[in-house]
């Protein structure tokens, strides 16, 4: 690491605006560049890192992103309240992600000034005007990123919905709950936390440069409440549908690994947690390990929404995910005995369930998107009737019409056989 200036005593922080300008002329390109070194490679994350680790999973969540979508048009053959939210998410973390690229600079060398580098100050000192303009960047970005954490939460919230038809009354109004208290968290952390921490953009905003014009005891208490509020709303989400899985039938293997699915949003808990244990560094505010983790929750959240679709596809019971295993054993080499064994398998598994009957019908596999039909509710005619009520619904469609589809083609060779002896 480049070693610290000697000559360039800290009092100049309060010398006056004509002092500073000289001080600033005066440095030389070897101070520059070395200060410069400095900035780039403050605290516990260098700016080149930064980059590097945001960039791949901004990557990352725009692949994940654009093979959820593919899934639901090929599956669904439309896009649902969830797909819409995530859509609005990555809007808002594309967009956020932009202005961070742009601004990362000014983001270390902030820092750099919070950390008390004189030779930074005078640097600081020269871009004056763009540190003002930092401001009105600062609130938009924060905008974007937290709008963008919150429309990923949103859309858990939405692929839920749909799971509570037929659940117990304390838990939709905790489902409401949950969805109140994250439109209150988001308007907090969007407009209160700018409110309290700098309340001027532009040239005003001089008036929290170095200092803010908080408490440290406010300050302190926030940069606590910002992350646990963000920890609470995942937490809230997570209650859902680990309660919904308790009121199931299903083997409890199937019910985890269902739940790790669903809960997938817990990896967004995870970086609250680890933003908020790294608050200070080296009795400073670590600005870029504040912004790092939570532009990595953004870009987390979007990656674990999207795979939750994906189980359905690889070990679901649409025409998708059989389509799709179908050219996977291709591309593995089975061998055509298999394929005989497993299309008499099939054979055999529609001949006996369309002897069981329309009325006991069930759609096999548990499923993301076919979970309801699974759930127990009591007598045998309760369970008939919710199965046939979630076979209504939009998420079962592909699902039941499959199903539907396979035993009405074994009912008629059925019948061709029964005609024909």
């Amino acid at each position: 690491m480049a070693p610290a200036p000697a000559n360039i005593d800290e009092s100049l922080m309060t010398a006056s605006p004509e002092a500073l300008a000289a001080f600033a002329a005066s440095l030389t390109p070897e101070q520059i560049s070395q200060t410069q070194w400095r900035i780039e490679h403050n605290g516990r994350i260098t700016m080149h890192d930064f980059q590097i680790a945001l960039g791949v999973l901004f990557g990352l969540a725009t692949f994940c992103l654009i093979g959820r979508l593919a899934i639901r048009l090929t599956s669904r053959r439309r896009l649902f309240l969830d797909d819409f939210f995530l859509i609005f998410a990555f809007v808002n973390v594309a967009a956020g992600t932009a202005i961070l690229y742009k601004r990362i600079g000014m983001i270390y060398l902030e820092f750099a000034v919070l950390m008390h580098d004189p030779i930074a100050a005078l640097m600081a000192f020269q871009q004056m005007d763009n540190l003002f303009e930092q401001s009105k960047w600062q609130l938009a970005y924060l905008l974007f990123l937290w709008t963008g954490i919150f429309a990923v939460k949103w859309c858990y919230l939405a692929f839920f919905y749909p799971l509570l038809r037929s659940m117990s009354r304390w838990l939709i109004r905790f489902y409401w709950f949950a969805v109140v208290f994250s439109v209150f968290c988001w308007l907090f952390l969007v407009i209160g936390e700018q409110l309290i921490t700098c309340p001027y953009v532009g040239k005003e905003s001089a008036k929290c440069f170095p200092e803010l014009p908080a408490s440290k005891e406010l300050l302190l208490a926030l940069f606590w409440i910002c992350p646990a509020l963000d920890g609470l709303t995942d937490l809230t989400i997570l209650v859902i549908p680990i309660a919904i899985l308790r009121q199931s039938q299903l083997r409890l293997l199937t019910k985890i690994g269902i739940g790790l699915f669903l809960s997938l949003s817990i990896f967004m808990f995870s970086c609250s947690i680890i933003r908020a244990a790294g608050t200070y560094y080296k009795s400073a505010l670590d600005y870029p390990w504040q912004v790092f983790w939570l532009h990595s929750e953004s870009c987390i959240g979007i990656i674990m929404a999207s795979v939750t679709v994906y189980r359905s596809t690889l070990v679901g019971s649409n025409e998708v995910s059989d389509k799709l295993q179908s050219y996977l054993k291709k591309m593995f080499g089975r061998s055509s005995g298999t394929y005989v064994n497993d299309e008499s398998d099939e054979k055999k598994g529609s001949f006996a369930s369309s002897e069981r009957g329309a009325v006991n019908v069930k759609i096999p596999r548990a499923t993301l998107t076919g979970l309801r039909t699974k759930f127990g509710l009591g007598s045998r005619t309760q369970r008939t009737q919710a199965t046939v009520d979630s076979q209504n619904s939009e998420l079962d469609l592909m699902d039941y019409h499959a199903h539907m589809r396979a035993q009405m083609g074994a009912s008629a060779k059925a019948s061709k056989g029964e005609s024909g002896s």
